[in-house]
């Protein structure tokens, strides 16, 4: 079970955010954060897309860095902000797959279907984050 953190400012900016573990049921977790925070502002409509761009985004992290990594979720007005922060110096690759390839397409889904995504350098590795159109 994910712990949840909960922020809010007075920018009318809201911020959920839990550490998920290195094990593969994280993902199922950070799907169910985003779900629930979806549901409970009444973006149902977007819960696909936004679960399929965190499911990737936690995949890579827990993958490559093989360490806890934070999940933040950010709704500012009508877009979901979401950052995935790991230990993990390497590169945020996009990469084509070969047909035959059963991974390789996560952060080429992110470029095609996020309004915005990127990678920047933390105080402890690397966060890699999308922005989301609501």
């Amino acid at each position: 079970m994910h712990q949840a953190i909960l922020t809010c400012s007075l920018t009318d900016t809201a911020s959920v955010g839990t550490i998920l573990p290195p094990v593969a049921s994280s993902v199922r977790q950070a799907r169910a954060l985003t779900r629930s925070e979806l549901a409970s502002r009444g973006l149902t409509d977007h819960e696909g897309t936004a679960e399929l761009l965190v499911s990737e985004l936690v995949t890579n992290a827990l993958r490559y860095a093989a360490c806890a990594v934070r999940l933040s979720l950010s709704f500012r007005g009508d877009t979901l902000h979401c950052e995935v922060e790991d230990t993990s110096l390497g590169p945020s690759v996009v990469r084509g797959a070969r047909e035959e390839d059963e991974s390789g397409r996560g952060l080429l889904l992110v470029q095609e279907l996020a309004r915005a995504w990127g990678r920047r350098d933390s105080r402890v590795g690397k966060v890699v984050w999308f922005e989301l159109g609501l």
